[in-house]
This record gives structure tokens, C-alpha cells and sequence, in this order.
């Protein structure tokens, strides 16, 4: 049913969404994939795009933070068996928008993320990211509510 598991990961905290698309792959077989979003500012100036993500940039330092970090939970997961892979993406769409494309042009036939406990004010004026993805995708969204 669900062979490719989309995980969008966060740079620290929660791994609620993880911890529950591991026991779905161990009991389904599933790939999990472990998604990084790291967004650099739109423009259409191809220098400015270059610029951002060169050596020593704050855009390839985040970048290789999250490889870093998608690296060590990749070896967690295999150690458990488990058939996990990480990827980094870089650009300048929203995160929500990031892991709807990445989901579809992927094939992945689920997206596990973490949702969090928001004022009315603040899912206002901020959104929130997992609802986002829900409104925006046409793969099967399953939410694993954040603990706190």
C-alpha cells in the first residue's frame, strides 16, 4: 500500500513523524524517505541565486547542516534494518510547497508529518506548515501530533 514514505524533517526537536513512519515501514516494508527543505531567497537574478548557496554562505551552511544531520539518522534507521535515504532540497519555493512537488515528483505515496498545538492568532497569521501541505498535495497526508 504505502511503498515510498515522504518524512519531512525538521533542523532540531520533533521526530514524532519519524518515529511513527518507522513503524509503519518496519511493518509494511516501506522506503522512507527523509526530506531536508533549505529555501534561499526567490530571485531572478542568477547571480544572487549563485551567490547564496557558494562556499561558506549561510544557504551551503544550512545545506550541509541538514545533509550532516539526514546522514546520521539515515545510519540510525539502517542500523534498524529499515530502507532510508535523505535528501536535501534547495530552493526558493515555501517549504509546504517543497515537499508537495517533492512528494509528487517522487512518487512517494505518503507524507508523515508533524503537526503542532497553535493559538488561533497564530494559525492566522503564520498558517501552519502541515496544513499547507494537506491543502496543497494530491498524496495522502497523515499528521503525528508533536508531543508538549
Amino acid at each position: 500500500m504505502y511503498q515510498k514514505i515522504l518524512v519531512p524533517m525538521e533542523r532540531a526537536g520533533s521526530r514524532e513523524n519519524l518515529d511513527h513512519a518507522c513503524r509503519l515501514a518496519e511493518r509494511l516494508g516501506s522506503e522512507l524517505v527523509l526530506l531536508r527543505v533549505v529555501q534561499v531567497m526567490a530571485s531572478d537574478d542568477q547571480f544572487f541565486k549563485q551567490i547564496q548557496v557558494e562556499v561558506g554562505s549561510a544557504g551551503a551552511r544550512a545545506k550541509a547542516a541538514a545533509e550532516t544531520q539526514l546522514a546520521t539518522i539515515e545510519d540510525e534507521l539502517r542500523a534498524r534494518g529499515l530502507n532510508a535515504y535523505g535528501t536535501v532540497v534547495v530552493g526558493d519555493k515555501s517549504e509546504a510547497d517543497a515537499i508537495v512537488a517533492y512528494a509528487e515528483d517522487e512518487d512517494c505515496d505518503l507524507i508523515v508529518i508533524t503537526t503542532y498545538r497553535q493559538s488561533a492568532l497564530s494559525r492566522w497569521f503564520l498558517g501552519s506548515l502541515a496544513d499547507k501541505v494537506r491543502q496543497r498535495s494530491s498524496v495522502p497526508v497523515l499528521f503525528v501530533a508533536a508531543n508538549g
